[in-house]
């Protein structure tokens, strides 16, 4: 068997090392860059030296301050890609992508607060995957303290936001229990009522062109009947 040479070796780990570096985020590959260096090059002024690197060091926050400052609740991938060199940024879209958005969770507690002007105060975040997985928000009430099973009523509303000094707008459904849909204003509609509409609406549509079928039918034997005749 052919000896691995220790140049081959070094290579090989330095290789590996990088692999590695790459996955972490910023501040994680800084933070394991100085744990090597204290490991390797340890000396009577290692921590000092330790403690002045992570003060001066240009990242000021961590993986959650930068998800907090980059998070929204709809993502534009125009200036996603505009700030795609941006950690911030890559680590709340990926995040981001990580949600799932057929129904949202809710928090109704400061609904009452808005009611008077027609408009409550309800919180909006979409579905993460345990409670997918858990069937919160879709077999249970999707208020986030409420846990009720029973009478379950989807509904659907242009969700009116205000997100770093701007008004948006989103299309979102909601699975809530008659309690909590109690609590919601009057821009939010049943999707069931819809769903009927619709039915009736596609039905009525296939007995017009039904109808339309057998006149065009009717119209196209008059036509040759004359034709007949004239021959």
């Amino acid at each position: 068997m052919r000896r691995a040479r220790a140049e081959d070796v070094a290579e090989r780990a330095l290789r590996e090392v990088a692999s590695r570096a790459r996955a972490l985020s910023p501040r994680s590959r800084h933070a394991a860059m100085l744990s090597a260096y204290d490991e390797w090059f340890k000396g009577p002024n290692a921590k000092r030296r330790r403690g002045e690197a992570l003060r001066d060091a240009p990242f000021a926050e961590t993986d959650a301050d930068a998800l907090a400052r980059e998070h929204r609740f709809v993502r534009d991938d125009d200036e996603d890609g505009r700030r795609r060199g941006e950690w911030g940024v890559r680590l709340a879209r990926r995040y981001h992508d990580a949600l799932f958005k057929t129904f949202a969770i809710c928090d109704v507690s400061r609904a009452s607060e808005g009611a008077e002007r027609g408009r409550a105060k309800i919180g909006m975040r979409w579905r993460t995957e345990g409670e997918v997985r858990s069937g919160k928000g879709q077999l249970s009430c999707g208020e986030r303290r409420c846990a009720r099973t029973e009478g379950l009523r989807t509904f659907e509303c242009h969700f009116r936001y205000a997100e770093r000094g701007e008004t948006k707008s989103s299309l979102v459904k909601l699975r809530v229990c008659k309690k909590c849909a109690a609590k919601l204003d009057d821009g939010f509609k049943r999707v069931r009522d819809e769903k009927k509409k619709s039915v009736g609406h596609r039905k009525s549509e296939k007995r017009k062109c039904e109808r339309r079928d057998e006149q065009d039918e009717h119209d196209h034997e008059d036509s040759r009947d004359t034709l007949d005749g004239l021959l």
